[in-house]
């Protein structure tokens, strides 16, 4: 959720069948959509069993979710340290191409809830030393190109394009940071913030109001956790943690060890599967 297509389905093909919803974010920008989902949202919402949360965070700042409390589980999402696995020797590549740079990573579609004008702003505020790279492609491509350009910052951020599957796990070793940039309720979690957990490379987000990124980045244990819309706060975490390496190997530790306790593909699994038989039961 939300998926009006399935929402329909559920609703014109009766089913005696329990019904549980996984609940990944609220309706935050289409609004004049929203008005004409939401009663069917509601009757669905009714009819649920279950209703399964990313994280308490996001659960408390919902509004649609509040009056079904009885029925919500959280369940954290998991991620399979498969799929970040990568062909030897690629990590190493990607650090060869920017040599004596310590390397920002940031991934996600190019749109305006993730912020990325306000990372390439910051890095105006960043040593010569240090090269932000944002992974992925959307319809700001053209705009943040421009960006870097009028801000003379092209020396350091890099505009990578998708990253094929095959080496997402690379980046991240290759990283020495992570940052997080969004700033909206849009980013109700932060897949890619679990995947820099498993990793162990510490996280720069942003403190979002009612999302769950400010959790699963745990401020000044996994990370920094700044102010949204605020490219200073971005610069001055990410030289702060870059600039103490003592720090960065007690995040590095704790960024693990919070993977592990919360976001393994293992957990979210034996959780759901529990849930299930909850419902039957």
């Amino acid at each position: 959720m939300p998926n009006p297509v399935a929402t329909m389905a559920a609703l014109i093909f009766p089913t005696r069948a329990k019904v549980v919803l996984h609940w990944h974010s609220d309706i935050v920008k289409q609004k004049k959509l929203r008005k004409i989902y939401k009663p069917l949202q509601t009757m669905l919402l009714r009819r649920a069993d279950r209703i399964i949360v990313t994280s308490q965070n996001y659960f408390n700042g919902s509004l649609d979710l509040q009056p079904y409390k009885e029925k919500v589980r959280v369940i954290p999402i998991g991620v399979d340290l498969e799929h970040l696995a990568f062909p030897e020797g690629t990590d190493q590549r990607i650090q060869a191409a920017y040599p004596g740079k310590k390397i920002i990573l940031s991934i996600g579609r190019l749109t305006y809830y993730k912020g990325f004008r306000y990372l390439i702003e910051a890095a105006q505020y960043l040593g010569e030393d240090k090269m932000v790279l944002i992974g992925g492609v959307g319809e700001l491509q053209a705009e943040l190109e421009r960006q870097i350009a009028d801000l003379g910052v092209g020396d350091r951020v890099r505009l990578v394009g998708s990253i094929p599957k095959a080496e997402i796990g690379a980046y991240f070793k290759a990283a020495d940071l992570f940052c997080l940039p969004s700033i909206a309720r849009a980013e109700a979690f932060g897949v890619v913030l679990a995947e820099a957990l498993a990793m162990g490379v510490p996280i720069v987000s942003c403190d979002i109001p009612d999302s769950g990124v400010n959790w699963v980045n745990l401020h000044d244990q996994t990370g920094i956790n700044v102010p949204v819309c605020n490219a200073s706060a971005l610069a001055e975490a990410i030289n702060g943690l870059l600039e103490s390496p003592d720090s960065m190997e007690g995040f590095r530790k704790r960024c693990r060890e919070r993977y592990n306790s919360f976001f393994s593909m293992e957990k979210m699994v034996d959780a759901v599967y529990a849930l299930y038989q909850d419902v039957l039961a």
